[in-house]
């Protein structure tokens, strides 16, 4: 120790200890440091503790004591589930918060108008206007998707089966294998919709490509059948020919739309022997392998894998047609092309899959 009477060396003529070079690595005093205090100095003659490599035999016993240990209580796991759930949903990039805000704006568009036109022409005097029935039917899918939706629905079958019970069961056909086809993206529920607008204008054969981007494999196959589905029976509905027309066994509307009855045996039967589930199915089809064809990495094998992909479609929707001796598709040309153009533009919106 310094003497406290001396004078203090001036801070230049300090000198530092000088760093000792690094020898080589001393196992015995590793293994001192790493080893319990409890197990005393090497030199007491007790035995080491030497930290083991975490292997096989060291997973297999940490999982015995994993599985001897109580599971904590049914609502601790389940606020576990859910803080993981908002955690992952938080890291994933691909489903940000405004794009789930943006899903529940057109899904609530959507109901309000399947909502608003069922009321004007499906059936007789609404209970309200179809203007008001449309704001609430939106309403109620953008805070609730799946629930609005259940509920819109089972509205438009009851308020129909009191008067009309024939176009009631047509509406219950279309509206049943949704939440069944697609029970977890409700957001999507009113999207088959366009397949009989697009029928409409002559453009059907592009909704599988709108169905095909859905980023989920069960969602495109859901979305192309119900869309094929739906056009079916809005066929049914109006005796107009969207893409073959309704099967020829298919009576008129005014025949059954008074009895569910004749609807089953004069509409909806004829619908599911006559093809209809086949262009459903071949739809389902086209919509699940559309982003194996065309996946964003080129444009020049974007163009040539929705180009192959289209024409294939339109093949075999003209030999079904063939097969089930229905009318020539309508429009299939024109949605062919559609078809491809929305395949290669929505995908490259998206990017490289």
């Amino acid at each position: 120790t310094r003497d406290p009477l001396r004078p203090a060396e001036p801070a230049a003529r300090r000198r530092e200890p000088a760093p000792q070079p690094l020898g080589p690595p001393d196992p015995a005093g590793l293994r001192r440091e790493l080893a319990p205090e409890v197990l005393g100095p090497p030199e007491s003659g007790r035995r080491e503790l030497v930290p083991e490599p975490f292997g096989p035999r060291q997973h297999e016993r940490r999982r015995r004591e994993l599985a001897s240990e109580p599971l904590p209580p049914q609502s601790e796991r389940g606020r576990a589930r859910r803080r993981g759930r908002r955690a992952r949903r938080a890291e994933d990039p691909q489903r940000p918060r405004p794009m789930r805000l943006v899903a529940r704006l057109v899904a609530g568009a959507s109901a309000a108008a399947i909502g608003g036109a069922a009321l004007a022409w499906l059936g007789p005097e609404p209970p309200l206007q179809p203007a008001a029935g449309a704001t609430v039917a939106g309403a109620a899918v953008l805070l609730l998707p799946r629930l609005g939706w259940l509920l819109m629905a089972g509205t438009l079958v009851v308020w129909l089966a009191a008067a009309a019970p024939g176009i009631a069961l047509i509406v219950a056909a279309a509206a049943a294998p949704v939440a069944l086809v697609l029970p977890l993206s409700g957001t999507w529920w009113s999207l088959p919709a366009l397949g009989p607008l697009l029928g409409v204008a002559g453009l059907a054969g592009a909704w599988p490509a709108l169905a095909g981007q859905a980023r989920r494999w069960p969602v495109r196959a859901g979305l192309g059948a119900l869309g094929g589905w739906w056009l079916a029976l809005a066929e049914a509905l109006t005796s107009r020919r969207l893409v073959s027309g309704p099967a020829h066994d298919v009576a008129a509307r005014a025949t059954w739309e008074g009895s569910a009855v004749d609807a089953a045996r004069d509409a909806l039967w004829p619908l599911l022997t006559g093809g209809a589930l086949a262009l459903a199915v071949l739809w389902a089809i086209a919509a699940l392998l559309l982003p194996v064809l065309v996946r964003g990495r080129s444009a020049a094998l974007d163009i040539v894998g929705a180009t192959a992909w289209a024409a294939m479609l339109a093949a075999a929707t003209q030999a079904l047609a063939e097969a089930l001796v229905l009318d020539p598709p309508r429009g299939l040309v024109a949605g062919a092309v559609a078809a491809a153009v929305v395949a290669v533009g929505a995908r490259a919106l998206r990017g490289r899959a």
